[in-house]
């Protein structure tokens, strides 16, 4: 033991006595050539770099997350630290990803390529909520400069975009005041089943719809040429529980885009609506559901600001309380901004995306939002009539059968007559005659307690216009 003692501290003296020549005698010149030399051969990758953050001034940056996408294709099956994510698109539910923390090592075309997923603070932010911002760095040799910027960086992102393509969980994005990393919309995946096949609405107008869909993803070329930004914008209305929440899900699944559900109450101004539309991604519905709430809400925030307001402009609408549930607690949102949100100069810096507002009352709307450019396409939304019953009967009594309730023995029968010519005479939404047939045992059971529950409903219908002359 001791003997191995001594030849270490021999081993020690002799590195120091030969580490002080080389320092006294060897030029500086010199051994920074050769540190460089040595570096250059072991660690070939430090000349250039490229920085990808998380966020960009949009937001959440695109092209770190599908150069995030290429690293777990690349070296899910290989990084020493991975973490689970949920992935809708796949059939087990999860997928891996990598983990920040760790360099990774990609080869091609001869040329070794450094990648480094690293985490770092970034106070210039300035949006709330966490400074901590992600970002990969990719360094590799300065004579490879050319080749990583011209074919290896857009291929890598072409190889991320078609993977996306092929496996890509759509998502579902709400926003909140404060944001999270530096975004202020946050996300889950989105998993609706509401499909067209399964709605229940009249025939021609689910059609007009379709069509109207089929005609938008096919004309980025033609809005260019007439100069207009490639969006359209829907209007639905109706009575509550008429479908509205279903259809803007199904439009959402016809066309694959992701969707974002605009909570105007968490919007604290017009800057920050602003901010929020740029933060939104191609291929993307964003829907403001009640819009007639939120706006209301709005204007009589203002109001109250305006009575309460003090010479010295310190009192904002969140220091005015409100009388009811229906609070905004939207600081100096107001009507003109969320006009702007949908039409104005900011609304054409994204391309390809659907603007879907929803309302219980149409009439309540003010006539600036409802002219074309902000809302194309007005939907309405009625009770439910024979084809969205018979919809229904399919969705809920026979799913998955091909005949569906065309193959029932009682279907034609006296009792289904009697149900189809009432439901044109009563006013039922279709989420009154889903329930209905949600809580059935059978095919038998349902059709009699709807039958007893139009029976009553007409019933009712008759003895009030009755009453009415007579009131009069």
């Amino acid at each position: 033991m001791d003997f191995h003692l001594q030849s270490l501290g021999s081993l020690l003296v002799t590195i120091m006595f030969l580490r002080s020549m080389i320092l006294e005698f060897v030029p500086q010149r010199l051994l920074s050539s050769v540190k460089k030399a040595v570096k250059e051969r072991l660690l070939p990758h430090q000349d250039c770099c490229i920085v990808i953050e998380e966020l960009d001034y949009r937001g959440y940056s695109e092209t770190f997350e599908l150069a995030l996408k290429y690293l777990s294709i690349r070296f899910s099956d290989s990084a020493s630290a991975v973490r689970v994510a949920d992935d809708g698109a796949s059939s087990k539910g999860y997928s891996f990803a990598i983990d920040i923390d760790q360099t990774l090592v990609d080869e091609a075309n001869g040329v070794a390529i450094l990648w480094s997923f690293r985490v770092k603070d970034s106070p210039s932010l300035g949006r709330g909520g966490s400074n901590r911002v992600r970002f990969l760095e990719l360094s590799f040799g300065k004579e490879h400069n050319a080749y990583v910027r011209h074919h290896y960086f857009p291929e890598m992102l072409a190889v991320a975009r078609q993977e996306e393509a092929c496996t890509r969980a759509r998502k579902l994005f709400t926003n909140s005041s404060s944001g999270d990393r530096g975004s202020l919309w946050s996300s889950v995946v989105f998993d609706h089943p509401s499909t067209f096949d399964t709605l229940a609405m009249d025939h021609e107008v689910k059609m007009s719809i379709i069509n109207d869909l089929k005609k938008f993803t096919t004309k980025e070329d033609y809005y260019k040429r007439v100069g207009r930004t490639w969006k359209r914008g829907y209007l639905i209305y109706g009575p509550p529980g008429t479908g509205k929440t279903s259809l803007v899900a199904a439009m959402a699944n016809f066309l694959e885009f992701d969707l974002y559900d605009l909570d105007l109450s968490a919007v604290t101004s017009n800057s920050q609506l602003r901010r929020l539309l740029l933060e939104t991604r191609r291929r993307s519905l964003i829907v403001i559901e009640d819009i007639d709430r939120c706006i209301h809400a709005v204007e009589r925030c203002t109001r109250r600001l305006a009575e309460h307001g003090s010479n010295n402009g310190s009192l904002r609408v969140g220091d005015v309380e409100s009388d009811d549930d229906d609070r905004s607690g939207t600081g100096e949102l107001s009507l003109s901004g969320i006009l702007n949100f949908m039409d104005g100069l900011w609304s054409s810096c994204g391309q390809e995306r659907l603007m879907v507002v929803t309302t219980n009352h149409k009439d309540r709307l003010d006539r600036a939002l409802l002219r074309p450019g902000r809302l194309d396409v007005h939907i309405h939304l009625s009770y439910c009539r024979v084809h969205a019953l018979r919809t229904l009967a399919n969705n809920y009594l026979f799913p998955g059968e091909e005949k569906g309730i065309e193959g029932h023995s009682a279907y034609g029968g006296a009792e289904w007559r009697e149900i189809e010519e009432l439901i044109v005479k009563v006013n039922v939404t279709p989420a009154t005659v889903a329930e209905t047939f949600l809580g059935s045992g059978s095919p038998a059971a349902a059709y009699a307690q709807l039958a007893e529950m139009l029976r009553r409903e007409f019933s009712g219908k008759s003895k009030k216009r009755e009453e009415e002359p007579a009131s009069q």
